[in-house]
């Protein structure tokens, strides 16, 4: 079960579905093993993964304009990453070339 929610938390979507899912467990405490809050739960997981993701981009927007260093030293690291991983990926080919002349299929 979710934890108790500050007023601002969550979207007002968020904090329906999640007095709906509490009064769900509420009511049908006896027959919880046949899991009837199971949509309910489904609807606050979409949602609480919706806001989760808004608040990912807006954190990024930001930090963007606060600390462009940083962001450009993440896309080169990224960009050498991508680089080591073709190098890899040529050194694999390469050590199958030489196997199959020595007579050895990979």
């Amino acid at each position: 079960m979710h934890p108790v929610v500050k007023e601002g938390d969550h979207s007002k979507e968020c904090v329906d579905a999640m007095n709906a899912l509490m009064e769900c467990y509420k009511t049908r405490n006896v027959v919880n093993f046949l899991n009837p809050c199971t949509d309910k739960k489904k609807l606050l997981d979409i949602c609480l993964d919706n806001e989760y993701e808004t608040r990912y981009a807006q954190n990024q927007k930001e930090a963007e304009k606060v600390y462009p260093a940083f962001h450009q030293l993440k896309k080169l690291r990224e960009e050498q990453e991508k680089k080591s991983k073709e190098n890899r990926k040529l050194s694999a080919e390469e050590k199958a070339k030489i196997l199959e002349r020595e007579g050895n299929k990979v």
